[in-house]
């Protein structure tokens, strides 16, 4: 894949990750955790284009981050920090899906700015910033 693919990718995932930061700051919690997701998803993209694989459909990039063949070409030095980026993103991509639909507790609908506390919502962002900048790490080093 190209390098200015990537580059894009890296670039938006950024720009998401700075929008959800000023969203986490207004307390906007359900908002802040979309961008953070969407800003890690496109770092996880960049970063299996990058190691020459294809994307997954429907938000299941960790199972292709899983591949041994991928993990194969990550260096040595990020192989702690890749398999915390693997286990992040199952976790941003399901919450990506439940900020965007309807969710059900305690017997009713409820929206997505009654799901998230500060917490949470802070634990979200810090999880996708992560993601981020080990994506950017992985992808300058190789």
């Amino acid at each position: 894949m190209s390098s200015d693919v990537v580059q894009v990718h890296l670039q938006a995932a950024r720009e998401y990750l700075e929008v959800a930061a000023r969203l986490l700051k207004e307390e906007e919690y359900f908002a802040a955790i979309l961008l953070a997701a969407v800003g890690a998803e496109r770092a996880v993209v960049a970063l299996i284009l990058h190691l020459g694989a294809t994307p997954a459909p429907a938000h299941r990039h960790h199972l292709v981050l899983q591949q041994p063949e991928l993990r194969s070409r990550v260096p040595e030095k990020f192989s702690s920090n890749y398999e915390r980026l693997i286990r992040e993103t199952a976790i941003l991509m399901g919450e990506l899906t439940t900020v965007r639909y309807a969710v059900w507790r305690g017997g009713r609908a409820v929206t997505p700015r009654q799901l998230y506390s500060k917490k949470e919502a802070q634990r979200l962002f810090d999880a996708a910033q992560h993601v981020v900048r080990t994506a950017e790490k992985i992808v300058s080093a190789r």
